[in-house]
């Protein structure tokens, strides 16, 4: 199903379309992930179920449920049947964090949600990274300005060749920095949504930024002329997560349902 990944240009941003739905989840995905290497996708959902899916044949690989802890974030390690979930429930527990074999289904390591030290924003727009057995704080390593936005900062990425830095606020604004200076390489505004964080992503060449809105549209953008080469319908709603695959022509949105997206052949012809 998805291609191999080949340098992108708007043509080819602009020709996805929506290759695979999974529409048998009981609540919100709250996060999705791909896995570097291999051709598997990840999920979380607000109905305490991870899935693995094989993104190249698009099929669900394995179910698993966590009644318990439920499944809040969720990140592959380097194996492609390890992960990395934190909880929704219990979380005072000693097992807020979890390592878990998808192969099996078994638990290899809990991990209590640390407590001497921790990261923190503020008002002055810096985060600071603290080590409570000490009476100081590590960092700010630096601190960014962007212009006048005052909204806080809901999600940050980087690009795969840490060069950009992508920042997602709560008040759906987007902003391209050097990692490096903090300087604004470009801004993009979409529609609000209540009680729905947006989430952006770079393409794998750092070259595109793509991002769900509030009014249920995905957006993409070329940061180097500035200009949006495309604009969808998600048909899924407003999205909750997403993410570009690291080495296909392939991106996967998610919201109480899951769709892949891939380059439509109809439209180069």
């Amino acid at each position: 199903m998805a291609a191999t990944l080949s340098q992108l240009d708007d043509e080819i941003v602009r020709g996805m379309a929506i290759g695979a739905v999974f529409t048998d989840y009981a609540g919100k995905i709250n996060c999705l992930d791909f896995h570097r290497k291999e051709d598997l996708l990840v999920t979380s959902s607000e109905d305490d179920s991870i899935r693995l899916y094989n993104i190249t044949s698009a099929t669900l690989l394995k179910t698993t449920y966590h009644r318990k802890h439920g499944a809040d974030r969720v990140c592959f390690t380097h194996h492609p049947s390890s992960i990395l979930c934190s909880s929704r429930y219990n979380l005072e527990s000693a097992e807020s964090l979890r390592y878990l074999s998808l192969y099996d289904n078994r638990c290899l390591r809990y991990f209590k949600g640390h407590k001497d030290s921790f990261m923190s924003g503020s008002l002055d727009h810096s985060v600071r990274i603290w080590d409570l057995r000490v009476n100081a704080c590590q960092g700010p390593f630096d601190t960014f300005l962007v212009g006048g936005d005052t909204a806080e900062v809901s999600d940050i990425k980087f690009s795969n060749d840490g060069k950009s830095m992508l920042l997602t606020t709560t008040n759906n604004h987007i902003y391209v920095l050097d990692a490096y200076g903090g300087d604004k390489r470009c801004g993009f505004s979409l529609e609000s949504s209540p009680n729905v964080a947006t989430e952006a992503a770079f393409t794998p060449d750092g070259q595109y930024v793509i991002s769900g809105s509030g009014d249920g549209t995905l957006h993409a953008w070329n940061i180097n002329t500035i200009q949006e080469v495309a604009c969808w319908n998600s048909h899924i709603g407003p999205i909750t997560a997403l993410k570009w695959a690291p080495r296909r022509a392939m991106f996967a949105t998610a919201s109480t349902a899951l769709t892949f997206w891939i380059p439509n052949s109809s439209s180069s012809n």
